[in-house]
């Protein structure tokens, strides 16, 4: 209590003992709970979600995901559960599109309930340790996580933060998409918690690791390098296996909703063996991932039965397709 009362001295601030409470455990403020364990949501105000009814109209649902978008911050792949719901209302308020209420609307607003009702307790920032950063993109968005040592060597949750991508940042090849997720982590989201502290940033993208020193970037690459001068931290490269978190942040049903399209790998050797069918056996699970549609297509048991074509015959044929050409030569 010296401490603090030392700092409102310091600041010159003033207290009214009559709206002054003391020896409490944790305290409500702004629609949280603040305590020795960390911020978590307020049980009063989060209590009123789980009887929200079904919004019938657009601004019912605007409302619904104003309020559960004011507690994102508690809720992990809260971008990847509410992208449906803001594209409906965006339909119907911009594109004067009807309101239409699916079912995998449905699921998305009881999901959000769900996910307000069970968030989890935030750790309080300490801008003596270290930060974690674990960032990551795909082709619709970006993710990361803000994390912090305790005491006992655990990583605990700072902040949780996605976001989706504007069209043209969509068409960014994948190696822009992260450094356009390092600067965004870096430089909007966390960039209260980073300034003046050194943190650690871990990224499943390996030439991301070279952007400080050696990497040869645009003039939009030369832009982000700047804002990114003013912090002091280091990147790390995770494999992709291991930074699962902010990998789910970032990805949301590409495929579109409900559909999830299998897929299959296939090594440098398989390609060669469909280039050269002097090579009899070769595995086809490793390398090169591919839509299992389209390996089903290749296979197909007519194209099979056609084993009149000689050596010299499937070479020439190879040679002439614009697509096997571009590939020998890579191969080659």
């Amino acid at each position: 209590m010296r401490l603090v009362f030392q700092k409102l001295q310091d600041t010159g601030l003033k207290l009214k003992p009559s709206k002054c409470q003391w020896f409490l455990r944790e305290v409500k403020y702004l629609g949280h709970i603040v305590s020795a364990d960390g911020i978590s949501t307020d049980p009063d105000k989060v209590a009123a979600v789980a009887k929200w009814p079904m919004p019938t109209k657009a601004l019912d649902l605007r409302s619904f995901l104003g309020f559960t978008g004011y507690y994102r911050r508690f809720i992990k792949n809260y971008l990847c559960i509410a992208k449906l719901l803001h594209v409906l209302v965006a339909d119907v308020e911009a594109r004067c599109m009807e309101y239409e209420w699916s079912e995998a609307c449905q699921e998305a607003f009881d999901a959000l309930k769900t996910r307000c009702t069970e968030a989890p307790i935030l750790a309080y920032p300490n801008f003596d340790k270290p930060f974690i950063i674990h960032m990551d993109a795909s082709g619709i968005g970006l993710g990361a996580i803000l994390y912090q040592a305790d005491d006992d060597g655990r990583e605990r949750v700072i902040a949780y933060a996605s976001q989706g991508l504007s069209k043209s940042e969509a068409n960014y090849p994948a190696h822009t998409l992260e450094f356009l997720a390092l600067k965004w982590a870096v430089c909007e989201k966390f960039q209260d918690y980073l300034l003046g502290a050194h943190f650690t940033v871990y990224t499943d993208n390996n030439p991301l690791t070279y952007v400080l020193t050696s990497a040869k970037v645009d003039a939009m690459g030369q832009h982000w390098l700047a804002a990114l001068s003013c912090h002091d931290f280091t990147i790390t490269y995770c494999a992709g296996k291991k930074n699962i978190d902010a990998d789910a942040l970032s990805r949301i049903g590409w495929a579109g909703p409900g559909v999830q399209e299998e897929l299959v790998v296939i090594p440098l050797e398989g390609v060669r063996g469909m280039l050269d069918p002097s090579i009899q056996e070769v595995p086809v699970l490793e390398t090169v991932v591919t839509s299992a549609a389209m390996v089903a297509d290749l296979t197909r048991e007519e194209d099979q039965q056609q084993t009149w074509l000689d050596d010299k015959d499937w070479v020439l044929i190879q040679c002439q397709d614009d697509v096997l050409s571009l590939v020998m030569a890579l191969l080659e």
